[in-house]
């Protein structure tokens, strides 16, 4: 009865998914700011039931890059404790809330069409990046908020502090791009490139915690700047975790490929399967 329901279902919607689509943009409010925000990609006047996933991957690309580029306006603002970019951190990360609800919302109702085999696939996959992305989003802000206490407190970091940071979130923007991009084209081709960084985050992230450590312990850094410190190489590490599971979005434990590649670098999938 369910299955026959659910035919009857997409039947009766399919006519109109574009439309039901639109128009849950019109019906779900926001805030005069979400004004100036749109879907680039979504709600063309292009959509059939071969380009409704597409789409979604183009957005989901979009926002990516908004929550790459806000992480690095972040950290850089709290390096160097400059708070001049605030309403703009604000404004993306406002920016990439609105994404992260029309995104989720457009494919709660794509659901509901009959789509291609491979693009009905995606689905799930689609909806744990976009939350994985949106978390990556409120990492930069909470780094921003970090940047707003050394300001306050009037702490700021060393220059070699500063290098090993810049190297941290060099391996992290690395590990977002090859990640999205193996995402968006559903290929594995940089997944040895993925699992090499998370684990060069991992070991660098490690390896400033035990520093930072040591220059409390020999007073070298003052204990609240220090905290402040190891707090944002925590972020960015889990940042590269965010990295890491949009990257393992697509596998699945069919694709002996996959499989003997994981092999080799000794991953267990079972970790990271939705």
């Amino acid at each position: 009865a369910h299955t026959i329901f659910k035919v009857f279902q997409i039947a009766i919607c399919y006519p109109f998914a574009k439309q039901i689509v639109n128009l849950t943009y019109k019906l779900v409010p926001g805030d005069d700011t979400e004004k100036e925000f749109f879907l680039q990609y979504i709600g063309g006047t292009t959509q059939t039931s071969t380009t409704l996933i597409p789409q979604a991957i183009h957005e989901v690309e979009r926002m990516a890059e908004m929550a790459k580029n806000n992480l690095n306006i972040a950290v850089e603002s709290l390096i160097e404790v400059d708070l001049t970019r605030k309403e703009e951190i604000e404004k993306n990360e406002k920016y990439i809330d609105y994404l992260n609800r029309s995104i989720f919302d457009y494919i709660n109702h794509i659901n509901q069409v009959a789509l291609p085999a491979e693009d009905a696939k995606m689905i799930g996959p689609l909806f744990h990046v976009i939350s994985d992305l949106e978390r990556i989003g409120d990492h930069a802000t909470s780094i921003y908020n970090i940047a707003e206490t050394c300001a306050r407190k009037e702490y700021s970091f060393t220059k070699e502090h500063k290098k090993e940071i810049r190297e941290l979130l060099a391996l992290v923007n690395s590990e977002i791009e090859y990640s999205i991009d193996m995402f968006a084209h559903k290929s594995i081709d940089h997944l040895h490139e993925i699992l090499h960084l998370e684990e060069l985050i991992d070991r660098k992230e490690d390896r400033l915690q035990k520093a930072y450590i040591v220059d409390i312990r020999s007073k070298a850094t003052h204990t609240r700047e220090g905290m402040l410190y190891s707090d944002l190489a925590a972020s960015l590490e889990r940042v590269g975790d965010h990295a890491t599971n949009i990257a393992f979005s697509i596998l699945n434990e069919d694709n002996e490929e996959v499989l003997r590649l994981l092999e080799q670098e000794h991953v267990d999938l079972a970790n990271y399967l939705l």
